[in-house]
Parts: structure tokens; C-alpha cells; sequence
């Protein structure tokens, strides 16, 4: 199924938990690249973050009960489907 209706722009400022709230989306933990740290062996010291995907726009935070996102990415330049497992 792909999806063709996402928002344009991420949120302002939007905590994890009111994300989480009305999520019909994914959400979990991932390990992010730092800038400047390009090395395969170093990914295991690649800090967590919690991420979030909902509606088109990937938000990512230090901690899942944090107040404002640290990065945010929109993601209608991108195509993707769902698959089911």
C-alpha cells in the first residue's frame, strides 16, 4: 500500500507523549549517527533515540517522555510502502 497524502511540514513543537497520543504511526528505539562520526565500527556508539513516525514526518527524541524533539524530518520528498509480516 503506498501512501500518498503526508504532511508537508513536521510539527512546531510537539512532545513525544501528545505524539504518542494520537499516533497511528510507529514508534520505538533506534541508534543515530552522530555528525562527524562516519565509521562502521563506531555505530555501537551511536547514541539511542526515540523515534517516532506519524503522519509523514519522522520525529526523533533523546528520551520517549521528552518535551520537544530534538530532529524532525518530513518526509514527503520520500516513497514508501507497508508490508505486513
Amino acid at each position: 500500500m503506498t501512501h500518498s497524502t503526508l504532511v508537508v511540514e513536521p510539527f512546531a513543537n510537539i512532545s513525544a507523549q501528545e505524539l504518542l497520543r494520537n499516533i497511528h504511526g510507529l514508534f520505538g528505539w533506534v541508534r543515530k549517527e552522530e555528525t562527524g562520526i562516519r565509521s562502521v565500527v563506531k555505530a555501537l556508539d551511536w547514541p539511542w533515540r526515540y523515534m517516532i513516525l506519524s503522519k509523514g514526518c519522522l520525529y526523533l527524541f533523546r528520551h520517549s517522555d521528552d518535551q520537544n524533539f530534538c530532529e524532525a524530518v518530513p518526509l514527503s520528498s520520500f516513497r514508501y510502502s507497508t508490508t505486513s509480516m
